[in-house]
Order: C-alpha cells, then sequence, then structure tokens
C-alpha cells in the first residue's frame, strides 16, 4: 500500500514538472542582437507576443519601443499589431481605463528613463511581459 501510494505521488510529481518545463519553454524570451542594440520577444499563456526593441549607444540605452502581437485565438485581432490597432486600443480603454498604447507609452517611459516599473494600472499583463523582456534584455547590456 505505501509503495502504491509513493509511485501516486512520483507520477503526480513528474506530471506536473513535465507542464511546468512546457509552459516555461512557451514564456521563455528570445534575444535577438542588433547592430543599435537589442530585440526581445516572449509569450503569454494567451499567445500574444512581446516584442521590444531597446537601442543603445555607449553603453546605454536612448529609446525602447514596444508592441504585442494579439493572440492566434482572437476572433477580431488575430495577428494583429496591438499599438497601431484602433479598435484594439479603444476596446481596452472601455474595459480597464487605459489603452494599450497609453499604457506602452508609460513603460517605455519609465524603461529608458531608468525609473522602477511597478505595475500600470489596467494593463496588467502587457507590464508583466514587459518588464519580463526588459529583464533579459538588462542581463546582456551589464
Amino acid at each position: 500500500m505505501e509503495k502504491r501510494i509513493k509511485v501516486a505521488i512520483f507520477g503526480a510529481i513528474s506530471i506536473i514538472l513535465a507542464l511546468l518545463g512546457h509552459e516555461y519553454k512557451e514564456r521563455r524570451v528570445e534575444l535577438e542582437k542588433k547592430p543599435w542594440g537589442y530585440t526581445g520577444r516572449a509569450k503569454d499563456s494567451k499567445g500574444n507576443q512581446g516584442i521590444l526593441e531597446v537601442y543603445i549607444k555607449n553603453g546605454q540605452i536612448v529609446n525602447a519601443k514596444y508592441d504585442e502581437v494579439c493572440y492566434p485565438e482572437s476572433e477580431k485581432f488575430a495577428g494583429q499589431m496591438k499599438k497601431e490597432n484602433t479598435a484594439y486600443n479603444l476596446k481596452m480603454q472601455e474595459k480597464s481605463g487605459i489603452s494599450f498604447d497609453e499604457a506602452v507609452s508609460i513603460l517605455e517611459t519609465k524603461y529608458k528613463t531608468g525609473e522602477k516599473i511597478d505595475f500600470v494600472a489596467g494593463a496588467t499583463g502587457t507590464t508583466k511581459m514587459f518588464k519580463k523582456i526588459a529583464r533579459r534584455i538588462d542581463r546582456e547590456i551589464k
């Protein structure tokens, strides 16, 4: 009986670890070195892809541009860039009180100036993805 319990526990732990490993792999940050800086890409659990371009001069961040590609299962916005999508921005503004474009502008400005980024109210998912990619790029810069 005790052996069965150990086998069941081991099996459950193995399944959980496999699922977590898969989740981690999907959410990792892909980094590409460019002549002007770095491009970082990551996906969230829905499939939205965040793209952060960081421009560097003399070892300092001089500009940052962020956008996201809408997740594939989105009926209206699949594959579209959120920043330039007026309908998406209006929908987010109505739902959360801030548009995607406004939230990204705050994140980009804080990142460029070295301010601490907590969270932008109404844009939690976007903030999380931005911060994850920015942390990865910061490790490369330093």
